[in-house]
């Protein structure tokens, strides 16, 4: 897939240009008004993708946003937006239907008629434990597969113009596309994760089933936190930043776009804001050596990458210590408000750091 301001998605009514860089809008209700301030900035620095979702609980203050006088039309804009996962608590029928009033909640608070990328947050909750036994493994399937159904439901009656989804493993494709289950009607058209520089070429074998599959992957969190900060990985991308003039935010972002990844990235700052978009549009090129430097060098939290023993779904570590805060009735799982509870703190899917040659630093954002 070509470097460039999109790539594209492949769905039953023909393809979808999506552009390469979204702004992610995770944080929660705590940033208050900087939200809105945040996507207002990223939509005069020329982003034109925003990722949101339900569990990030600001759904109001991005819409109030993308709506606002002079900003671009309904049309320019492509919205991407997670619906959580379903719960452990509920049956497949009852995840269906929160899912389903769920997009209408979300497309009434974000104040549009249509979202352009529709996906679940996550595989049901602790899928990875789920499926170890013949029992949970089929009541998760069923979820995850009734969950679905919701989302092509929403495509087919126009509400959004591709469905996808996050934090999916293998096991995870496999359980949709079960030979001896009835085929989905839509395959998904993305798989957003968290790959970036230091877990690996191909964490979990995603990418190589994304290639053979027609699926683009998305990548949040591409620019190492401080909370997984490692040395390793910064020494590389600061050294190789240098000898190009670029910092190590913008090699991380393009070891990612010349690969055919995708990217969510997200920044109160103003200059790291445009700093992060003009990857997406400048001519420069990692050269192969360089690729293949940060495609060897591991961090520190390469072991919890996607496809791990411990936690096959990347999704583990979501679902821990969070509750149903923002869903009461537990249909719907907690795994993307863990990632925004993360953001809030600083840490997990939240902080970036950012550094020219030597010089770093950290900023705040979230996925």
């Amino acid at each position: 897939m070509p470097i460039g301001l999109a790539v594209v998605l492949t769905t039953p009514r023909g393809p979808v240009d999506m552009p390469s860089i979204a702004f992610g809008t995770g944080g929660g209700p705590s940033l208050g008004a900087k939200t809105q301030n945040a996507v207002s900035a990223a939509l005069r620095n020329g982003y034109r993708a925003f990722d949101t979702a339900s569990l990030y609980a600001n759904l109001p203050m991005v819409g109030a946003a993308l709506n606002a006088p002079g900003a671009p039309p309904r049309n320019e804009v492509f919205i991407i937006n997670k619906v959580p996962g379903c719960a452990k608590k509920g049956s497949a029928s009852d995840c269906a239907r929160a899912t389903t009033a769920e997009i209408q909640n979300n497309m009434a608070q974000l104040g549009v008629d249509h979202i352009d990328l529709l996906m679940p947050h996550s595989a049901p909750d602790a899928w990875d434990r789920a499926i170890k036994q013949p029992k949970t493994r089929k009541e998760a399937c069923d979820k995850l597969r009734a969950q679905w159904a919701a989302l092509e439901d929403a495509y087919l009656a126009n509400l959004t113009r591709a469905i996808g989804v996050s934090n999916y493993c293998l096991s995870c494709f496999d359980c949709l596309n079960a030979r001896d289950m009835q085929q989905p009607r839509v395959q998904p058209a993305v798989n957003q994760v968290k790959v970036r520089v230091g877990r690996g070429e191909d964490p979990g074998g995603l990418l190589s089933y994304a290639r053979n599959h027609s699926i683009v992957v998305q990548s949040y969190s591409p620019i190492m936190s401080r909370s997984v900060w490692d040395p390793a990985v910064r020494k590389a991308e600061d050294a190789i930043g240098r000898s190009y003039g670029k910092t190590a935010a913008q090699v991380a972002i393009k070891w990612l776009l010349q690969r055919g990844v995708s990217v969510v990235v997200r920044s109160t700052n103003d200059d790291h804001q445009r700093e992060n978009l003009v990857v997406a549009n400048s001519d420069w090129h990692l050269r192969d050596d360089d690729m293949k430097q940060l495609a060897t060098v591991k961090s520190k939290d390469a072991a919890t990458s996607l496809g791990s023993a411990a936690d096959p779904s990347g999704v583990t570590t979501f679902t821990q210590d969070l509750g149903q805060a923002l869903d009461p009735a537990g249909i719907l799982g907690a795994a993307g408000n863990a990632a925004a509870t993360a953001a809030q703190g600083g840490g997990g899917q939240g902080a970036r750091g950012r550094g020219r040659g030597a010089r770093g630093g950290a900023r705040g954002g979230a996925r």
